[in-house]
């Protein structure tokens, strides 16, 4: 009886292991909303850092995605706000990307206040999902696989991220903005349906079947006259598209954007287009190719769920301890640069010092994430003195070796070489106890906005000046 009650226990422990440590994680936020980052399926992934790692994979075959399309023809306030309404269905990521594109002025225009002005949003969505790599046909690379034999599993994990990317949705949009001027209720109703009608009739039925060809040159002619005392106007946008040679989204009239639209579906057939909107990584220990390799000839008696407890946890760590290393290494440098740049460019001796030259004493910083803001060049150039830029140095000395040179990430990673990174947690050595602790997010915002340095337009006045003390 005691024996079943054993067998229960670890079985459950090995289940909430399972459970809570190797199995698939969906991300769908703005951790994948960088398009300055590139997921690709296969590609390596450490959550803990949130960053894409190498390919690993010699060869990836992927399964057939699924499509979701949606056409709207949408009044522009109704639009906006179904962005915000939860029961609408809608894929919020149009939205957002309709909402970024106003915000960006791409469909402003000088009279956009205009009472007398009306808008009608036109939108094609295209949702891509279940692109899944497909595992039975991938193979892990040769010198990926000589890692693993080789037991060198830092360097695996440093490389190929403690995760990979297993399948991704892809999302594509296409946005056009119909403009008109408002005449009365009425008639502006009459003209919104003969628009969408317009747009709407690819093939239209002519009411003259004797001289088909006569009518429908007739219904031409009267939207065109009608939409140009109207002042029609059309703006579009893109996201997310493919590119094929003699293809165009330009629109000045009816029927190019009707080929727009067609050529719009068509460059959005390509399951490898589309911004990427979420993806499912899996955890490389449920790999069995790399388990495989793993565990052939193993002798030690660490049982195999335990070894795949071990390397999740510490692979996670390393990935950590690699992120602050890299980050402040960077802040670093950057900051060195930084401090050169501004010496080079708009110092000059004077005295035994280093002044700025004067035509530059009053002038200003852009703000690398904010065209708007700005601060003081003088302000900044006193703040990045060459003791500053030390401390940088300095915080990563201490991090990853400690304050006598015996602890610190490197102290434990040395640790965790010698026992195997499937044999131990790092919780469980002692060097590893503090360490979690010191990996906090160094953040230096001010040399982020500010480096590399870029000299505000002189005929310009900022509409935002920053203060170092307000950092």
């Amino acid at each position: 009886m005691m024996g079943k009650i054993g067998f229960i226990v670890l079985l459950f422990f090995i289940l909430s292991i399972h459970s809570t440590q190797a199995t698939p994680t969906i991300i769908q936020d703005q951790r994948v909303s960088n398009i300055g980052a590139t997921p690709i399926l296969g590609r390596g992934y450490s959550i803990s850092t949130n960053s894409y790692q190498s390919n690993c994979f010699s060869k990836i075959e992927q399964t057939s995605p699924s499509y979701d399309f949606v056409y709207q023809f949408t009044p522009k306030t109704a639009f906006l706000k179904e962005g915000t309404d939860e029961n609408t269905g809608l894929n919020n990521t149009l939205h957002q990307m309709a909402t970024d594109a106003f915000k960006q002025k791409i469909f402003k225009s000088n009279n956009d206040s205009d009472k007398k002005t009306k808008k009608i949003i036109v939108s094609i969505q295209l949702n891509s999902y279940y692109a899944s790599l497909d595992e039975s046909q991938a193979a892990l690379s040769a010198s990926a696989a000589a890692l693993i034999k080789n037991r060198d599993l830092p360097a695996f994990f440093s490389s190929c991220g403690s995760y990979y990317i297993k399948s991704m949705m892809r999302n594509a949009v296409f946005l056009a903005e119909f403009k008109f001027e408002s005449f009365d209720s009425d008639s502006d109703l009459s003209f919104v349906n003969l628009l969408e009608s317009s747009i709407k009739s690819f093939n239209p039925t002519p009411v003259n079947r004797s001289n088909p060809a006569l009518k429908t040159e007739q219904n031409l002619n009267h939207f065109s006259q009608t939409a140009k005392k109207r002042r029609l106007t059309i703006f579009v946008a893109a996201f997310g598209l493919g590119f094929k040679k003699k293809v165009s989204l330009i629109s000045h009239d009816i029927e190019s954007f009707k080929t727009a639209i067609r050529n719009a579906f068509i460059l959005m057939q390509n399951p490898n287009t589309g911004k990427v909107t979420a993806i499912e990584v899996i955890p490389w220990v449920e790999n069995t190719e790399f388990q495989s390799l793993l565990y052939a000839n193993e002798q030690k008696n660490t049982p195999q769920y335990e070894k795949k407890y071990n390397i999740s946890m510490n692979a996670g760590l390393l990935a950590e301890i690699d992120r602050v290393d890299r980050g402040l290494l960077d802040t670093y440098y950057k900051a060195k640069i930084c401090r050169q740049y501004i010496d080079d460019n708009w110092k000059q001796i004077e005295g035994n010092q280093m002044e700025l030259k004067p035509v530059y004493k009053n002038r200003y910083l852009m703000n690398n994430y904010d065209n708007n803001s700005s601060i003081q060049l003088s302000s900044f150039d006193k703040y990045l003195t060459k003791e500053t830029i030390e401390s940088l140095y300095q915080k990563h000395q201490q991090v990853i070796y400690g304050t006598n040179k015996q602890q610190g990430a490197r102290k434990c990673i040395s640790e965790l070489h010698k026992v195997g990174l499937d044999q131990k947690n790092f919780r469980d050595l002692e060097p590893c106890n503090d360490i979690e602790k010191q990996l906090i997010n160094f953040n230096f915002p001010i040399i982020d906005d500010y480096c590399m340095p870029i000299l505000f337009d002189a005929r310009s006045v900022p509409k935002t000046i920053s203060t170092i003390s307000s950092y």
